[in-house]
């Protein structure tokens, strides 16, 4: 994942390429480099963030608990290396992304995902079905060249996702749901 900035549209990254223990987090414009790209590992409840090219956590310096604590990325694994990812913390990674209706019904053995109205000029109602109570619910939605629109990586069991498209340029998108072994994709039509 990229992770940009919603103030200063910039991206996370480690300082210079740094493949050290200790190296700094900062932000700087995206270019697409190794160490600007993020993967989010599930850690029970929480995220452990990795840097794609030394595969080492976003951790805070010295384990503090101190506002202004830097942050940078370390070996190892610890509970100073886990996150919690929200919508109100992370809104460029759920961006366009509200759950507006949690239905309690009876449901298929399996995932099931439907997508209204499509095509669309504006947003789209994603609806994700399951009885799987123990895995959780990821929807990621890219564009079609496979880059990352946004992600939202705990959806609620038997859910409609309202999805933003207001601001998408004309063309198609897929909404990846993924959730234990089960994977759904569903294609995504914006019209102007």
């Amino acid at each position: 994942y990229e992770i940009i900035n919603v103030n200063s549209n910039k991206a996370l990254e480690v300082t210079g390429g740094s493949s050290s223990n200790g190296a700094v987090i900062q932000q700087n414009a995206y270019a697409g480099a190794d160490y600007q790209k993020w993967s989010l590992n599930a850690s029970g409840t929480y995220y452990v963030v990795k840097a794609k090219h030394s595969s080492k956590s976003i951790t805070v310096e010295d384990a503090s608990n101190s506002n202004g604590a830097d942050i940078e990325q370390r070996s190892g694994s610890s509970n100073n290396q886990q996150w919690t990812i929200s919508e109100v913390g992370c809104p460029v990674m759920t961006r366009g992304m509200e759950p507006i209706i949690t239905k309690g019904e009876i449901l298929p053995s399996e995932l099931e995902v439907t997508v209204l109205p499509n095509p669309s000029a504006t947003n789209f109602i994603l609806n994700v079905k399951s009885n799987d109570k123990e895995s959780a619910i990821t929807v990621r939605v890219m564009d079609a060249s496979g880059k990352m629109i946004s992600v939202h990586p705990k959806v609620g069991l038997n859910t409609a996702l309202r999805i933003g498209g207001e601001k998408w340029a004309g063309g198609i998108y897929f909404a990846e749901v993924t959730q234990g072994g089960q994977r759904k994709v569903v294609k995504m039509i914006k019209v102007n």
